[in-house]
């Protein structure tokens, strides 16, 4: 699945920069192609013809380290429909995309969910308020994605050459 993920990765990575493009991968292997504004997409999770959703695969506009509030809600209601689960998030730059894969190695608890996004609120608020800031960024980026290992979430990066 992962060879899968990183080859739409490039193709997604390929969009206009000016909206969110993103790629659903169903159950029974179709995918859809989802189109959204400059700042959020509606990622289908359930489709009667296809199944669940598996793996969404999605652009984001600015740079970003971490998940955002919207990508670890989608990958926990997708754990809790069928696990593993994947999210992967993609940034171009300099004729590269950066890829971060989100597998979510089982479903996770209400209260586990609710620690994950509680700590994705306080880093969503920092970058409304102050803007992305490359230090707060990794640092951001350290302590969210031990917490996600914590609850068996795994993080893996990917410079792939456009």
């Amino acid at each position: 699945m992962k060879e899968r993920i990183l080859k739409l990765a490039r193709k997604v990575a390929r969009s206009p920069k000016e909206r969110e493009h993103a790629v659903v991968v169903f159950e029974d292997g179709s995918e859809a192609w989802v189109r959204g504004s400059w700042r959020a997409t509606a990622i289908p999770l359930y489709s009667p013809a296809h199944g669940r959703a598996i793996a969404v695969i999605h652009t984001h506009p600015v740079p970003r380290e971490t998940p955002s509030l919207a990508d670890l809600r989608t990958l926990i209601t997708m754990s809790r429909m069928r696990a593993p689960a994947y999210l992967a998030t993609v940034y171009r730059v300099d004729g590269e995309a950066l890829v971060t894969l989100y597998t979510a190695t089982r479903a996770l608890s209400p209260h586990e969910a609710e620690a994950v996004l509680l700590g994705a609120l306080e880093y969503e608020r920092l970058h409304l308020e102050t803007g992305f800031n490359r230090l707060a960024s990794e640092k951001q980026a350290r302590e969210q994605h031990e917490l996600l290992k914590f609850v068996g979430i795994t993080v893996e990066r990917y410079r792939l050459m456009l």
